[in-house]
């Protein structure tokens, strides 16, 4: 009898185990709110200039595994550092070829544009406030650029947004064009 008792008890057990489980798998998952901040500028003559500049949903890169010239340090309203990363250099573009030799060696080249656009991803940080760009060979600034704009315009367009709610009341309908310094 206690036998059948224990086989009983274990029986519901292992049934509402599997009903918590199937009932965990049914419930909605929760909104993935991650978002980057697309960026594209153009370059040349040793200038940069932002083009464009937007808050998207989307899984950000990890900027840990860049490498570069280029250090990018994104700073918060008050000036503190939240992230530095690096880009290689942009119009830089190397690799191999091979020679036309019979034994199909590789040959190394580099080529080089003076000119052109550079469009990178960065992840959406708390209290993102500023991008600034330097060149690690001569410590010269490249340009600095305020992105809150970028946040402005998103939150008019998802103003449900948990970071939109966070950041407080969303702001009026104003031009999406950032604040850009050229040195």
């Amino acid at each position: 009898m206690k036998a059948d008792r224990r086989a009983f008890l274990c029986v519901c057990l292992v049934a509402l185990a599997g009903f918590g489980i199937l009932a965990a798998a049914a419930a909605p998952a929760s909104p993935d709110y991650e978002k980057n901040l697309q960026i594209r500028m153009s370059y040349g003559e040793g200038n940069y200039r932002i083009i464009s500049q937007e808050v998207a949903y989307g899984t950000p890169p990890n900027l840990a595994i860049l490498t570069g010239p280029i250090k990018g340090v994104i700073t918060d309203g008050k000036g503190a550092e939240l992230e530095t990363f690096y880009l290689s250099e942009p119009g830089v573009a190397t690799g191999e070829s091979e020679t036309g030799s019979l034994d199909t060696s590789l040959a190394p080249y580099t080529e080089r544009r003076t000119s052109g656009e550079l469009d990178f991803n960065l992840p959406v940080l708390p209290d993102m406030q500023a991008l600034t760009l330097y060149d690690t060979r001569t410590g010269t600034l490249l340009i600095s650029s305020d992105v809150s704009p970028a946040f402005a315009t998103f939150c008019l367009d998802y103003p449900k947004d948990p970071d939109c709610l966070e950041r407080g009341t969303v702001p009026s309908r104003t031009s999406n064009l950032p604040d850009t310094r050229l040195v």
